[in-house]
């Protein structure tokens, strides 16, 4: 796949939220994908997502396979999830 290039912030949280809600079916309208973006140059954004890393397997792989995917466009992302941001908030 071809590298993508962006030039605002904005257009790399929409392009990464517009591709998870594409690919990433059967998640509630009400569970809310977060993302920051750390860097334009290299991409790369912290990616928050509404459930628990545990207990559910085959969404943890699929999530981990678009994030495979997004990495072959020149994305780096660094997943969170609930209970990751929960451990860091006891900390």
């Amino acid at each position: 796949m071809k590298r993508k290039e962006f030039k605002r912030e904005k257009d790399v949280r929409l392009f990464v939220k517009n591709f998870f809600k594409k690919n990433l079916q059967g998640l509630p309208e009400s569970a809310k994908i977060e993302l920051k973006v750390v860097s334009l140059d290299p991409l790369e954004v912290n990616l928050f997502m509404p459930f628990y890393s545990e207990g559910n397997f085959i969404r943890a792989y699929e999530v981990d396979f678009l994030i495979y995917e997004l990495d072959k466009l020149g994305i780096k992302i660094n997943l969170f999830y609930l209970d990751d941001v929960i451990e860091v908030k006891e900390q």
